[in-house]
């Protein structure tokens, strides 16, 4: 492209329409039709305003094959729920889309089985599945009326932290931030804008540098409605040095918990309530040096060559590499000297055209209207078209900007509106970067093994690595304890719901495991978030190695009947073999393990200790549900419940 080309684009790119420049009156309303404003500051480029845009379309039948931004907001049928990328869906019992408080705590009172489902960002079964059909599911994603910032701005320049409501996502917090000049923001976050932060930080999700571990490391403190209708704030913090309003200390009851029980709760994927609002911590906004360059992708295979890369950086920098191709993609950030003033957000020119392009791959699911010799014989090249349009402005020589840290941290757009499959593991860094370096390069190698054997590309959009500091975060899959230092990996395809043939679902599955048994040899743990739940023997592997009993504890203190429990998460909660609850205090029962019979418990009658013993027989959830309900009824006293040896 030209150098008057350039001119002439970024000239551009701050005009706005005439009803931004000139509005007709303070409380005007934007024309939902009119997107000509090319500043994503202006309302037309707003979440709310998309929002706004998808639901009316949603009441109109003519247009549902029409939709251009938030496609993923379609549901089929009433009653009836799908994730973002159509690829998780269940019927529950009811949905549900509360608009305060008070409906939030009845929603929870009048419910037995209760599920939060947020906006936009997991491919996992982590908020409900097709089995969970006596659930209530509550929906927030349309949930316009919780989306409010609690403390009040003084407050959050002072205690650099702030308080926001269960539906605000990535984006509406900054906006919040930047119209009352708060000069404040989260230090590290994910590149999507449009999701919501309570699902961010519960989903245990990350952003790149070895400075932090996950968002849910920001989290000071919960507001949750617990298994009895109760609000409660929790928080390992002195309640009066955060921003937690006034509003919320007079409807909640505030409990001071521990480290270790604060870090159950950060990343606890709503499993011991639902929660009302959360408490961030926030850092100042300071000005980035954002560079983007392309390198020849032999610096990933070899381990000296990425140690020095990723060093100079201290992590803090993402690569990306599209196959077939001989370079990558590197963006890196670092602080601006003192004095760098903050540039104009850049947006790509490809973020739309990636955008438009991902929308129509997604309804052709993929090229179903090709014929497979064309699809194969085309799959190198549209590789090599992507990597071109994702390094369009910087293939031929490095890019710099200087932009305040949530825009060059968030400096990807429309990727809301590219379906696709994802898989992310994390790996412990050692000291040579052998791992990172070998991991890259299972990939490579998978990919070109399923070209061999199939003539097929199953992995044919682009692979990321991504570097983080551990994090003390229980569920955490780049816990501190086994390293300090962490590489994230993920590899993606175009999303395979609505595809019929089913040789494009096996050959990802397959590239899938052959991957991911690798990268689990060299101690990798899934992203909760990512595609793992086809990965064979990946219930067990979390089961034991991911999942900690002291969260199973803490989680059936919370939670003792199961009232936030999904099917899958029934499964994962589960004891393994010859574990259980770890408090051993004045035990009224007895919990054991037995292959032939499953789990069973051994209880006095109600007539005491000396009059007999009754057993309960079951799974280990079931039997910790009768338990309860035992002691409900007076039938035991004590809660405590105590693993002993079978003899």
């Amino acid at each position: 492209m030209d150098v008057k080309s350039m001119e002439e684009r970024q000239e551009n790119s701050g005009k706005r329409c005439e009803e931004c420049a000139n509005p007709k009156a303070d409380n005007a309303q934007p024309e939902m039709e009119d997107e000509c404003c090319n500043d994503s500051r202006c309302h037309h480029q707003t979440i709310k305003a998309h929002v706004d845009k998808a639901l009316k379309k949603l009441t109109d039948h003519k247009d549902r094959n029409k939709k251009e931004h938030f496609h993923h907001l379609r549901t089929p049928e009433e009653n009836a729920w799908m994730n973002w990328n159509n690829n998780q869906k269940c019927r529950p019992m009811r949905v549900e889309h509360p608009n305060n408080l008070d409906h939030l705590i009845e929603i929870v009172k009048g419910s037995e089985k209760v599920r939060v489902a947020g906006y936009g960002h997991s491919w996992s079964p982590i908020v409900a599945t097709e089995e969970d059909s006596e659930i209530t599911l509550i929906d927030l994603k349309a949930c316009l009326p919780m989306k409010n910032i609690l403390s009040e701005p003084e407050e959050v320049s002072r205690l650099k932290s702030v308080t926001f409501q269960c539906a605000v996502s990535v984006q509406e917090l900054e906006d919040w931030v930047r119209s009352n000049e708060i000069k404040l923001t989260l230090p590290c976050n994910v590149v999507l804008t449009e999701v919501f932060l309570v699902g961010l930080t519960q989903a245990v999700c990350h952003g790149a540098g070895y400075p932090w571990g996950t968002v849910s490391d920001f989290v000071q403190a919960v507001t949750i409605i617990d298994a009895d209708g109760i609000l409660k704030t929790y928080t390992d913090h002195d309640p009066s040095k955060i921003s937690l309003p006034q509003s919320v200390r007079d409807r909640a009851e505030t409990v001071r918990v521990s480290e270790e029980e604060m870090n159950h709760l950060r990343g606890s994927f709503g499993l011991m309530g639902v929660i009302y609002c959360m408490t961030i911590a926030l850092v100042d906004a300071d000005v980035l040096t954002m560079k983007d360059r392309c390198l020849p992708v032999s610096v990933l295979r070899d381990p000296t060559q990425l140690k020095q890369l990723v060093e100079r950086y201290n992590g803090w920098l993402e690569i990306f590499w599209v196959p077939f191709n001989d370079h990558c993609w590197v963006k890196s950030w670092e602080k601006s000297a003192e004095g760098t003033e903050a540039q104009t957000p850049h947006h790509h020119v490809a973020d739309e055209v990636l955008g438009k392009a991902g929308k129509t791959m997604y309804r052709l699911r993929p090229l179903r209207i090709l014929k497979h010799d064309f699809r194969k014989k085309g799959a190198r090249k549209f590789a090599a078209m992507i990597f071109k349009m994702m390094t369009a402005e910087f293939r031929d020589k490095p890019l710099v900007h200087h932009y305040h840290r949530y825009d060059a941290t968030h400096y990807r757009d429309y990727i809301d509106s590219f379906p696709v499959e994802d898989t992310e593991y994390s790996l412990p860094v050692d000291d040579n970067y052998t791992t990172p370096s070998k991991a890259f390069s299972l990939i490579q190698d998978v990919i070109q093994e399923m070209e061999d054997k199939y003539e097929l590309y199953p992995i044919n959009l682009t692979c990321e690595m991504r570097f983080t500091g551990g994090t003390g975060v229980t569920l955490s899959q780049h816990p501190k304890e086994v390293s300090k230092k962490w590489v994230h990996i993920e590899f993606l395809r175009s999303s395979l719901t609505g595809v019929k043939e089913p040789i494009y679902s096996q050959t990802w599955d397959e590239a899938v495991e052959k991957i991911t048994t690798e990268w689990t040899k060299l101690g990798g743990l899934p992203h909760w978030a990512k595609g793992w739940q086809k990965i064979p023997g990946i219930d067990n592997f979390l089961k034991e190695k991911v999942i900690k009993d002291s969260f199973r504890d803490y989680r059936l203190k919370m939670d003792p009947n199961g009232k936030f429990l999904s099917k899958k998460f029934t499964q994962l909660m589960e004891y393994p073999e010859g574990r259980g609850p770890s408090n051993r205090q004045n035990p009224a029962a007895f919990v054991e393990s037995d292959q032939s019979n499953g789990t069973f418990a051994q209880t006095p009658s109600s007539e005491g200790a000396t009059a007999g013993i009754r057993s309960i027989h079951g799974t280990q959830m079931e039997v910790l549900q009768s338990l309860e309900d035992l002691k409900k009824r007076g039938e035991i006293v004590h809660t405590e419940i105590q693993s002993i040896p079978i003899v």
